[in-house]
């Protein structure tokens, strides 16, 4: 038996600043939910973060802990008419310093398989593009966080952040959440 709990931890977040309306948390609920209906069983777990930097952090290790999920896909919103495939997470000064015996790197790299990500997103008409850059906000903090447990706990094996649209006329909630849904179908092909 394998010693991970479950395939996938999708999280999202809450409203922010001038958003009133997060996509990404109802997004991320919502796709978990229907991939579980589909394989009959709990193959995804869904969570809503706290927009600040240390509360993520602590909720996301919490929840990994938990899990102990085969791959985390944490999502956030960027304002623009675009997903962003964030590649790499820069360390956030607001964790202090490393507590770790050994330095880590700068900038930690995602650890995906991004091309069922693209190709999913693609298949949909989706308008996405790689970043390097996620923003040095909770988004990129999170990510870190992520890379940073799974380089010190050995899990999850696969861990990202996707950033995804505000929502406009072009992008209302429904078409991010098929949108994200859609990607998580993908990303539980491979785990």
């Amino acid at each position: 038996m394998s010693d991970h709990g479950l395939p996938l931890l999708i999280t999202g977040f809450g409203p922010f600043r001038g958003f009133t309306v997060n996509p990404s948390g109802i997004a991320a609920a919502a796709a978990a939910q229907a991939a579980n209906a589909l394989a009959g069983r709990t193959v995804a777990v869904a969570a809503t973060l706290t927009v600040d930097h240390l509360a993520a952090r602590e909720e996301l290790e919490a929840l990994l802990r938990e899990h102990r999920p085969r791959a985390c896909l944490c999502t956030g919103l960027a304002a623009g008419d675009i997903y962003r495939l964030e590649r790499v997470a820069r360390r956030p000064m607001e964790f202090g310093p490393d507590d770790a015996s050994t330095p880590v790197p700068e900038p930690l790299p995602s650890r995906w398989d991004w091309q069922p990500v693209a190709d999913a997103l693609t298949a949909r008409n989706a308008p996405w593009r790689y970043s390097d850059d996620c923003g040095r906000y909770v988004c990129e903090s999170t990510q870190y966080a992520a890379l940073h447990f799974a380089q010190r706990h050995g899990f999850p094996a696969s861990a990202c952040f996707l950033h995804v649209p505000a929502i406009t006329e072009l992008f209302p909630q429904q078409r991010i959440t098929a949108d994200v849904t859609a990607v998580v179908r993908a990303v539980l092909a491979l785990a």
